[in-house]
């Protein structure tokens, strides 16, 4: 999936983690779920998966959920693909 692969390196290349394992996981923590930039974005992907499924391990792990982390992704226009 070239998208996630851009994102990750988007975020590997500033040193941060993809996964919440410490205070590096903030900033993608805060781009998935909580920068109200994306709010319109964000709340359009919460609606096609519902609230138990916004956490960031569901939005980047869950098979079944990750093609509306992508469509979130690529509409916050925020990375270049």
């Amino acid at each position: 999936m070239p998208t996630i692969d851009r994102f990750e390196r988007e975020y590997v290349s500033l040193g941060l983690s993809l996964f919440p394992v410490g205070p590096s996981s903030k900033p993608v923590e805060h781009f998935l779920l909580r920068c109200e930039q994306f709010d319109k974005e964000r709340d359009q992907m919460r609606r096609k998966i519902g609230m138990e499924g916004m956490r960031v391990e569901k939005l980047l792990g869950d098979s079944k959920i990750i093609k509306y982390t992508i469509k979130y992704i690529e509409s916050t226009k925020r990375f270049k693909f």
